[in-house]
């Protein structure tokens, strides 16, 4: 356990985002980057379409101390993971306020892009011209969420991940103007979709 103590130690990043203060993660990322909030915005994965229940993780006592017998090293690098964490976010100044105004965001967010995942049997028309305006404030300059941004937001993570890598490999090895504006011309496709349950994918390149 010696050397887990030294390395643990020696650890320095910039920022470690736990899983379970996600918010918060995203509220100092935000301040590092001089990021305006339109761009920490995300789906949570129980607001997804098709998404599942959570599963039910709580245990009891006796297996979290079996657990922690048994993973000692995981529990120091989590624990100095955790300290640096909240030392880091304690510095920022406000940030607490931020962190309310985020979230209340987020659920305003998902509440909007819900009401085209309700109309789908609708045309498009009906609700493709629908906005969310968020105002100017001291985190954020004024935004508007439309359908566009919603589907963005509902895209799988391993779409996102094909997508963009299939483009940006393309775009690097060519070196072409017309490969590189084709996440533009992607993200076109999707204000196009029929019904906010068709998922764009690699077949809309």
């Amino acid at each position: 356990m010696t050397f887990v103590r030294e390395f643990v130690s020696n650890l320095n990043f910039d920022l470690l985002i736990l899983t379970e203060y996600f918010d918060e993660g995203l509220v100092v990322l935000r301040r590092m980057m001089c990021l305006n909030m339109k761009d920490i915005l995300y789906m949570k994965q129980r607001d997804r379409p098709g998404s599942r229940a959570p599963f039910d993780t709580a245990l009891e006592q006796e297996m979290k101390e079996v657990h922690q017998e048994w993973s000692k090293a995981e529990y120091m690098l989590y624990n100095e993971a955790n300290r640096t964490f909240w030392e880091q976010f304690s510095q920022y100044k406000g940030i607490e306020r931020e962190l309310e105004v985020f979230q209340r965001l987020e659920e305003e967010v998902a509440d909007f892009c819900s009401t085209f995942r309700m109309k789908q049997n609708e045309k498009q028309k009906n609700y493709a011209g629908q906005r969310l305006h968020v105002d100017a404030s001291e985190w954020n300059e004024a935004f508007d969420v439309d359908f566009v941004f919603c589907m963005l937001l509902y895209m799988d993570d391993n779409l996102w991940r094909n997508s963009m890598k299939q483009v940006f490999l393309t775009c690097s090895s060519t070196g072409r103007e017309e490969d590189c504006r084709r996440i533009q011309h992607f993200v076109q496709r999707i204000s196009k979709l029929k019904a906010p349950n068709q998922r764009p994918g690699i077949h809309d390149w």
